[in-house]
Order: structure tokens, then C-alpha cells, then sequence
């Protein structure tokens, strides 16, 4: 009894910590939610799909516990050990001469306790520096990167936590700035139903380095909750997100188009009334990948926000879906997706894994 006893403190103290990191993370979750809106934050980059798999699916967090290591840069809680050694790199061709990507790497350590380190960066291309009265001065870039440093353990039968750290750093000609981001993710995995549950909030953190002195800008929060389900006896897996949960009303006005019934953020038309259905839909996600074996599988997804958004009146066309393959050749894994922004055109997006014990050199 007093062996009990005296190991009764420190164990309550030890609660009481980990009850305070947690209050304190829900209020400043809770006070970001408040503090931004789309389009007035920094480092939106954070945001964009670093797997060609997850673009394909709809560009989100994909909650899928396998060896799709690409999955985990986004959700650390996927993290898993059947990533062990395995290196991911990633290539998309965006809009203009825009590309971006990452290289992400995963070791599995004692007690199945794992680690990815990855570069994340996008680069804007090159422009013309000119003055005010249109005299070119020459050329400059624009770009912006993420080091990111990501570990998850398993700590019960089916509950996976992770989290990730991420210093960035972003460039345009002589304006500089610097940040922090943090991501904290837990995610139910039944192996024997095929099923994954994940809540995800990511980029959650401050600017450290303004771009302008005293100019401090929020970065872009996301809390999200995610389920997927393999059937038991067909080769399909359907997948649905919910995104920006921390933002109940997620619709956007196009001030060029006097008929779009939605709420703007920016002007305050509070005049304009957005259905409740329609400040749901918004948030979701949808996907669905055909398992056809181990070493094929079809996807696609469908992402409501971006068809909304950036649909022309009269031509929606495909604008808001995605398509994509995953196919195994040989020692190498590789990724496509194919996602419609536009009427105007597609981006495409790469993603290649290898695992170097598969090769002898190694």
C-alpha cells in the first residue's frame, strides 16, 4: 500500500501536465479558429497535397493506415513500421511555371516507435524586377520551404498518435520571413474491419520573422477528421474528409459574379444568406480508390470548395475532380494524379517510393 501511495503523486502531477499542455493547445486552436479566414494567412503553401495519391483522392488528409509513406507528411499519425527505410519524392507540375514537391524519408525505432524527416518546397518562378515607371531592373525568384521533422507511436491496440514540426522559410526578391508550425494527429486503425479514423490539426503556430517589421500574420490552421473503409468483398475503398473545421462558415463570394448566392468574408455582406447545406458540403471531401491488387489501384475524388470556387457560370465542366493511378514496377512504387482546377487546364502530380533494402548495393 505504500509503495502505491507514494508513486500516487508523481503520477498525479504527471496528469496534471499533460491535462494543461492540452488545455492550452485547445484555446490556441480555439483562438486561431477566430483569427484568420482564407486568404489572410502566410505560408498557404503548407496547405497544398505533397502526395500525388492524396491529390488524387480529393487533396487532403487521406486517413489510409498502409505503407504509402507519402500519406504520413501530411497525417504523422499514419507514420507505421511497415515505412521502415523507405524514401518518397514528389514533383508537381502547377499552374503556369509554378512547381512544387518534397523528399521525405522513414525510419522505424525500438518499441515501433517511428520517424520521417522531409524538404518541402514550391517554387514560383522567376519574374521581371522593374520600378515605377516600368524599367527593368533585371529578375528575381520566389519561393518558400518547410524542414520537417515528423514521429508517431502506437499506444493501444488500434490507437496511432503523431506529431510534427516544421520550420519555414519563404522568399520574394528582398522581402524574408520565417515561422513555426506544428501538426498533431491521432488515428483509430481497425486491421481487421479495414477501417481508419483520423483527426488532424495541422499548422498550428506562429511567424517569428515578418516579412514587414511588426506585420505578425496568423498561418493557415486546419483541423480535420477523416474515415475510410475498405469493403470486405469488393476492391473499393471510399474515403471522406471534412476540412477547416475551425472555420464554420467556409464559403466565398466572387465579387465579379452578382449571382453567386454565398456569404464574403471580406466585404461583410450580411445581406447575403449561404444555405446551411451548402456551408456543410463545403467542408467535405470525397474519395474513392479500386484496390485491384497490390500493385495497381485506380482513384479519384471530388473536391466540392474548389468546384464552387473556381467554376465559370455556364461551364462547370469537371472543375473540383481528380483522377489518378498507383502502380508497382518492380523495386519502385510510383504515383500519379491528374487534378482539374480549371477549365482552363489540369495540374499533374508524380510520386515515387523506394525502399533501398530492396536493392542489393544497400
Amino acid at each position: 500500500m505504500t509503495f502505491i501511495k507514494d508513486r500516487s503523486i508523481p503520477l498525479q502531477s504527471d496528469m496534471r501536465k499533460k491535462i494543461f499542455i492540452l488545455l492550452i493547445l485547445g484555446f490556441t486552436v480555439f483562438a486561431q479558429s477566430f483569427a484568420q479566414l482564407g486568404g489572410r494567412y502566410v505560408y498557404d503553401f503548407l496547405e497544398l497535397s505533397y502526395s500525388s495519391r492524396s491529390s488524387a483522392l480529393g487533396g487532403r488528409m487521406i486517413p489510409v493506415m498502409d505503407k504509402d509513406l507519402t500519406l504520413a507528411i501530411r497525417n504523422p499519425s499514419l507514420l507505421n513500421p511497415e515505412m521502415h527505410n523507405r524514401f518518397n519524392f514528389s514533383f508537381s507540375d502547377y499552374l503556369t511555371d509554378v512547381a512544387y514537391g518534397n523528399v521525405a524519408y522513414a525510419r522505424k525505432f525500438k518499441n515501433d516507435f517511428c520517424a520521417m524527416a522531409s524538404i518541402e518546397y514550391i517554387n514560383y518562378g522567376e519574374f521581371i524586377k522593374a520600378d515605377e515607371f516600368g524599367n527593368k531592373l533585371g529578375t528575381f525568384s520566389a519561393g518558400e520551404y518547410a524542414f520537417h521533422l515528423s514521429a508517431s507511436k502506437k499506444v493501444m491496440d488500434k490507437l496511432f498518435i503523431g506529431a510534427g514540426l516544421k520550420a519555414i522559410y519563404s522568399t520574394f526578391e528582398t522581402y524574408h520571413s520565417s515561422g513555426l508550425a506544428t501538426d498533431y494527429a491521432i488515428s483509430y486503425y481497425d486491421e481487421e474491419k479495414i477501417m481508419t479514423a483520423s483527426l488532424l490539426v495541422s499548422n498550428l503556430g506562429f511567424q517569428f520573422k515578418p516579412y514587414t517589421a511588426g506585420n505578425q500574420e496568423p498561418l493557415p490552421l486546419n483541423v480535420q477528421l477523416g474515415f475510410s473503409k475498405k469493403l470486405a468483398h469488393m476492391p473499393l475503398r471510399f474515403i471522406i474528409v471534412a476540412h477547416h473545421l475551425n472555420i464554420p462558415d467556409f464559403t466565398y463570394i466572387d465579387p465579379n459574379n452578382n449571382n453567386n448566392n454565398t456569404f464574403d468574408n471580406y466585404n461583410n455582406q450580411d445581406n447575403i444568406e449561404t444555405p446551411l447545406s451548402e456551408k456543410i458540403f463545403r467542408h467535405f471531401n470525397f474519395g474513392g480508390e479500386f484496390v485491384l491488387s497490390e500493385n495497381f489501384h485506380l482513384r479519384f475524388g471530388y473536391n466540392h470548395q474548389k468546384r464552387k470556387e473556381l467554376q465559370i457560370q455556364g461551364r462547370p465542366g469537371m472543375v473540383g475532380y481528380s483522377f489518378g493511378f498507383g502502380l508497382r514496377i518492380s523495386k519502385f512504387y510510383l504515383s500519379y494524379a491528374n487534378v482539374i482546377h480549371h477549365v482552363a487546364g489540369t495540374t499533374n502530380h508524380f510520386s515515387l517510393t523506394i525502399n533501398p533494402s530492396d536493392f542489393p548495393v544497400f
